[in-house]
């Protein structure tokens, strides 16, 4: 509860899993979203997002024209570079038939004790 995770970041990604990858089967699907915190000794910790969806999936060259025409995955990952920079990164994985996996990878940042500052770890 006490990692920083900017509003709304998730909230597209999801709604694509929905959309695209779910409503075009005819019985459904599953969309998981989960979070972990991935400590390296080498490197600083990081949170590790995911969103998936067990739906239609796509091919590589569908998903790159979603990218240029869509706008939930371009403003996400836009957010992110401006947010964060190169410190941060957005990986799609998708096959047809074998639905989508969208994972964000953030630095650490917690909330102080009293939420008024933050710290990075």
């Amino acid at each position: 509860r006490d990692l920083r995770v900017p509003p709304f970041l998730l909230q597209p990604l999801v709604e694509n899993a929905v959309k695209h990858g779910i409503t075009p089967l005819r019985d459904g699907g599953a969309v998981v979203v989960s979070a972990a915190l991935q400590s390296a000794a080498a490197e600083k910790s990081r949170l590790v997002l995911t969103v998936r969806d067990t739906g239609v999936g796509t091919t590589q060259r569908d998903l790159e024209q979603r990218q240029r025409e869509g706008v939930g995955l371009r403003n996400v990952e836009r957010r992110l570079a401006y947010q964060y920079g190169e410190a941060a990164s957005l990986v799609v994985r998708t096959a047809p038939g074998h639905g989508m996996t969208v994972t964000i990878f953030l630095p650490a940042e917690f909330f102080a004790r009293d939420h008024s500052a933050r710290r990075v770890v």
